[in-house]
């Protein structure tokens, strides 16, 4: 029943195992022991309008799905109830999760990691969403990819964490640790993305993550992944703009048309390439609390040209605020007049 709220008191407020084509929307739930929403081994799931809030570990946990399609939803408050740990709880938790997309949603007011797309999941677009107000963990707000027990991997054999899924146009701003992490990807993508206001140490990382139980390996480390377009301000002086030691990165990786902007030093913590042919690192985009960059000169049409190639780059078509955009595009998640 639309507008219904469901709460979970002793268990999950919505828990659903093997299901098939079902869309839900426009409810509240709320309170569970550990996840509020709760999927597993189904497929072709859309949740639409939902407000999930108030979780021990996680306001939705989903894992070994495919087809799952999340849209203009609310989560906040994981571990906002008492009794589990803040260092192992996520507002948003997707594992070996394969193909479709998350947009147009809010994730807040959590602990710990904000979102992680983990566990070999896959053909993914998170676009068009705001993540803020995490607390002070230190851990980065949006993971892509993460650390998973082998086991949990969909499919089993996969040897990366997170393949081609794709973060555009997102907000992220007001965390206490990194924005932004490739840990274990191939072929992923943080295009065209705000970030600003972080206390963290780095503010961009790029970590090792796990492998399935089937792959032949027991870790995967980053290869091909792409950051391009972003704008990120924030940090401190002891901190670093990027941390991505040799150990962590495969070939093909590459970062450009980025503005970098933190307390200085840069600290440029890695062998990648500090590219500044088409990025900067010490102008202001001076991001405003909307997440608009008031230095259009500094942003305007000055964004990468040559996405044809990044999954679903057919879709980079709007802003963060569903204004048209046109090629190049803006740096950032919003395009200034």
């Amino acid at each position: 029943t639309a507008g219904a709220k469901l709460r979970g008191g002793a268990a999950p407020a919505l828990r659903l195992v093997d299901t098939s084509y079902l869309v839900v929307e426009d409810l509240e739930l709320y309170e569970s022991p550990n996840h509020v929403l709760h999927f597993d081994h189904s497929d072709y799931l859309v949740f639409r309008r939902l407000h999930v809030h108030r979780a021990v570990t996680a306001c939705l946990k989903g894992s070994q799905t495919t087809h799952l399609y999340v849209e203009d939803c609310d989560f906040h408050g994981a571990a906002e109830l008492p009794g589990g740990n803040p260092q192992s709880t996520q507002v948003f938790d997707l594992v070996g999760v394969n193909d479709g997309h998350v947009v147009r949603s809010q994730f807040h007011d959590g602990d710990n990691v904000m979102v992680m797309l983990k566990g070999g999941t896959s053909d993914l677009l998170f676009a068009f969403n705001e993540i803020y107000d995490q607390h002070d963990t230190g851990q980065s707000a949006l993971h892509v990819g993460q650390a998973t027990g082998p086991q949990y991997f969909q499919p089993s054999d996969s040897a990366y964490e997170g393949i081609r899924i794709v973060a555009y146009a997102n907000f992220i701003h007001d965390v206490s640790g990194p924005f932004f992490a490739f840990q274990g990807c191939q072929d992923c993508a943080g295009v065209h993305n705000t970030m600003s206001v972080s206390d963290g140490g780095q503010l961009v990382r790029y970590l090792p993550g796990a492998a399935g139980i089937d792959s032949g390996q027991t870790t995967s480390i980053n290869e091909s992944c792409r950051f391009t377009g972003n704008i990120v301000v924030g940090g401190r002086t002891d901190g670093a703009s990027l941390n991505a030691d040799a150990q962590n990165l495969g070939t093909g990786n590459a970062l450009d048309h980025n503005i970098w902007l933190k307390p200085p030093p840069l600290n440029w913590w890695s062998p990648l390439d500090q590219e500044t042919a088409t990025s900067t690192y010490d102008q202001d985009p001076q991001v405003g609390t909307d997440g608009t960059p008031a230095n259009a000169a500094l942003v305007q049409q000055a964004g990468p040209t040559d996405l044809a190639g990044i999954p679903f780059s057919e879709f980079f078509t709007q802003d963060l605020f569903g204004s048209c955009v046109t090629s190049p595009m803006d740096i950032g998640a919003i395009e200034v007049p």
